[in-house]
């Protein structure tokens, strides 16, 4: 939904924004303030390792989220820079972890361990335990390993090394000792750099790693050049790489969105309208809920960054509309929103499936184009372009001969792309797909002309509506006995007349394919709801939050989630 994306995103993830999920009315006044998770790293995307570093607080707490997204801590640390990685062997190169032989590398995190046979009573006990091995000079550490937990003891190049010290660290620690491996789905953490093990983690459920218990909320960690408020997940993925979650309650979040969405430079009540917007559209769904996280912090659903580029004032809008929510029919909506309308909002199911009552298509007239970067567009590909990307997307067109608009909505959008293969077959792309098919290298919204082709073109023969395309080759009339006459075709239409042929010019004629289209357009994104840069036009005019929210969102209350409820829109 952001007009500017950080980094180009999965297949999986651009399908999505096709498919964007209508969550079901709920209660209005449940919209408080949850716990969200959303996904940083994830999929191809995710890491091999994984750092933290304290910003703000002091230490660690390690352990996992339970199913309501409360942590429990398992174990906590002093230190302020952690790595998780897999349970395999890596060298490592100052703070980055690679895969090597250990064999070759100078310093290494080894997969062989050593852990008590006997799990401990508790989570605290093996805790404690492995405290008073490391008093005595171990690499101890707390294990969770099918439910239970363990001391775990060093790390080995080999299980036979395992095996061969398991004997002597038996007789010093007092316990009876097995080698242990965790292999590539359990994860580690360590201290960063260095060989210190601090925990292992060898669960079906994700890893949590949440700012020291005395930080306090206003705790910020870096995770991959960002500052985040609260903690994050770790799971090993299909991909071998590990996800990272950022586990956040929703006002910080949305304080994550804000900047990075607009500016936090725009002026407050549009900072406002889009808080509010970003809340109501976390609140509302779990668009990656199969992938374990709710949302993704890339513009297939909002762009999120952490607090790096938040101010007081962004901070400030943001909180300055938590109790509220916008509100249609007593359930709170989704509040879909893209960069630019160019002109028009659209209709639901004009570019998705379901009609949603508030998210109607209409005229917009507050954006100011002389204001809006980037925000008319033209550009030009050719008919073998066309076809390559078709190909691509395994359609199977031997050649395109001819592309056009076949179809607009009421506003002015495009609802229909069709494109007439060499065979003369037609392959038609609706709604979002009219906008997506070609990508956005060529389409940037819902509102643009194609100019080249010669299937759409069409002239009126009458008041009613119908039309004859162009151009034409044979046209026949009737003269005043009844007789048909010829008309010679062309680019031109004629009529007879008492007085004998007239020509009607050439109507909407186009120039005939000469291999290159033209696709002019404006605005940038899906149309659907709100616009970001209508709500910088609206701010300069004087223009307040709810306004603002109520002509975008048709039919709409902006409520307090005590149950007050403004001025509902016309």
């Amino acid at each position: 939904m952001k007009k500017i994306a950080r980094r180009i995103l999965a297949l999986a993830c651009a399908l999505l924004l096709c498919l964007p999920l209508f969550a079901q009315p709920t209660d209005a006044a449940s919209v408080t303030n949850p716990i969200k998770k959303i996904g940083l790293y994830y999929g191809a995307s995710g890491l091999d390792a994984a750092n933290l570093v304290v910003h703000t607080g002091a230490g660690f707490r390690l352990g996992f989220y339970d199913s309501a997204r409360t942590f429990v801590s398992i174990t906590e640390t002093a230190e302020r820079e952690l790595t998780v990685t897999r349970d395999l062997h890596y060298s490592l190169s100052g703070a980055a972890y690679l895969s090597a032989d250990p064999a070759s590398a100078s310093k290494v995190i080894c997969r062989w361990h050593l852990r008590y046979k006997t799990a401990s009573a508790s989570a605290q006990a093996a805790v404690t335990e492995a405290a008073r091995l490391t008093a005595l000079g171990h690499n101890a550490y707390p294990i969770l390993s099918g439910g239970a937990y363990y001391v775990g003891l060093g790390q080995f190049a080999s299980e036979a090394a395992a095996a061969a010290a398991a004997t002597e660290l038996a007789a010093a620690v007092g316990a009876e000792l097995s080698v242990y491996s965790g292999g590539g789905n359990v994860l580690r953490v360590t201290v960063t750099g260095s060989e210190k093990l601090l925990m292992i983690f060898d669960s079906a459920s994700a890893l949590g790693i949440a700012p020291g218990a005395q930080a306090g909320a206003s705790a910020q960690t870096w995770c991959g050049g960002y500052r985040y408020y609260g903690g994050f997940e770790y799971k090993v993925n299909a991909n071998n790489l590990i996800n990272v979650v950022s586990v956040v309650d929703l006002c910080s979040y949305v304080k994550g969105v804000i900047p990075y969405e607009i500016s936090a430079s725009w002026p407050v009540e549009a900072q406002k309208a889009q808080a509010l917007c970003a809340k109501c559209y976390a609140h509302s769904g779990a668009k990656h809920a199969a992938s374990g996280f709710d949302l993704c912090d890339t513009a297939c659903c909002q762009v999120y960054r952490g607090n790096n580029a938040a101010t007081a004032t962004s901070d400030a809008a943001v909180e300055a509309i938590m109790s509220k929510n916008i509100s249609y029919n007593g359930g709170a909506i989704t509040a879909y929103y893209s960069s630019s309308n160019g002109g028009a909002s659209e209709s639901s199911e004009n570019v998705w499936s379901a009609a949603l009552g508030y998210l109607r298509g209409k005229l917009d007239p507050y954006e100011d184009a002389s204001v809006i970067p980037r925000y008319a567009y033209t550009n030009t590909i050719t008919a073998a372009e066309v076809a390559t990307i078709l190909r691509n997307k395994g359609y199977a067109v031997p050649g395109v001969a001819d592309m056009y608009v076949s179809k607009y909505t009421e506003v002015g959008n495009v609802y229909t792309l069709t494109v007439v293969d060499t065979a003369g077959k037609k392959w038609d792309f609706s709604k979002s797909s009219a906008r997506a098919i070609l990508g956005t290298d060529y389409v940037k919204s819902q509102r643009f002309t194609v100019t080249g082709g010669v299937g759409g073109a069409t002239v009126s023969i009458n008041a009613g509506g119908g039309s004859i395309a162009l151009p034409v080759k044979d046209i026949y009339v009737a003269d005043k006995t009844g007789a048909p006459v010829k008309i010679a075709g062309g680019p031109e239409i004629k009529v007879l007349t008492g007085k004998g042929l007239v020509s009607l010019g050439t109507g909407k004629t186009q120039t005939e394919n000469n291999g290159v289209f033209t696709i002019t357009g404006t605005g940038s994104g899906h149309n659907v709801g709100m616009s970001q840069w209508g709500l910088y036009c609206m701010a300069k005019k004087g223009m307040t939050y709810d306004e603002m929210l109520k002509f975008y969102y048709t039919g709409v209350d902006i409520t307090d989630l005590a149950g007050e409820t403004d001025t509902k829109t016309e």
